[in-house]
């Protein structure tokens, strides 16, 4: 759904619902929505008349889902293995992973809050960004004990991701003669924590 109620005020939401074999019939779909918001200030009547070109705040706050795993991570399956027999190794099938048919989406959230304003005739430009970035149910493989070292260990939604920080760009973009040039600068403050859920 996009609509706009008029020049000024903008709003979208979109919604996705994603199925993956790859996980348990009970965990197979998950619901990623998302929806942004704009508010053009610069259009509202207060602002008429001052040296302002643009003036937008924005929002928005979006979920994306990762199905990155193997085909067979939630079921118990067998391969080819040794095993000891009338003293002498012989081929057989055991199972040799660990299966686990709890594993859900990985899904990762990202809200962020910016501010676009231009001036001077659209030659001075002005953006700031926060942003957070959450990543939840990262689907992570622990070691096992040395006891249960003939298996491979199973995939669990053990790890924690989060990015959050702050993006400021000034730019200038003018014209002399027949030659148009920009220049622009930015800064940006980014923390990450990352954490394992025991």
């Amino acid at each position: 759904i996009n609509y706009a109620f008029d020049s000024r005020y903008l709003f979208e939401v979109n919604m996705r619902y994603d199925g993956s074999s790859r996980f348990a019939p009970d965990n197979r779909w998950g619901l990623f929505p998302s929806f942004s918001a704009g508010w053009r200030i610069s259009e509202e009547k207060f602002m008429k008349g001052l040296p302002i070109d643009n003036l937008k705040l924005r929002a928005s706050w979006g979920k994306l889902g990762n199905n990155a795993i193997g085909n067979y991570e939630w079921q118990a399956v067998y391969n080819s293995a040794k095993y000891a027999f009338g003293g002498s190794l012989n081929n057989g099938l055991a199972i040799t992973s660990i299966s686990n048919n709890l594993l859900e989406w990985e899904s990762t959230a990202i809200t962020n809050i910016g501010i676009d304003f231009a001036t001077l005739r659209n030659r001075l430009t002005f953006e700031a960004e926060f942003y957070n970035k959450v990543t939840d149910g990262i689907l992570y493989r622990p070691t096992l004990p040395e006891s249960l070292n003939q298996f491979t260990s199973p995939l669990q939604n053990l790890a924690g991701v989060n990015n959050k920080g702050l993006e400021i760009t000034l730019g200038w973009n003018d014209r002399v003669g027949d030659i148009s040039y920009s220049v622009s600068g930015n800064f940006t403050y980014n923390k990450n924590l990352s954490l394992i859920h025991i």
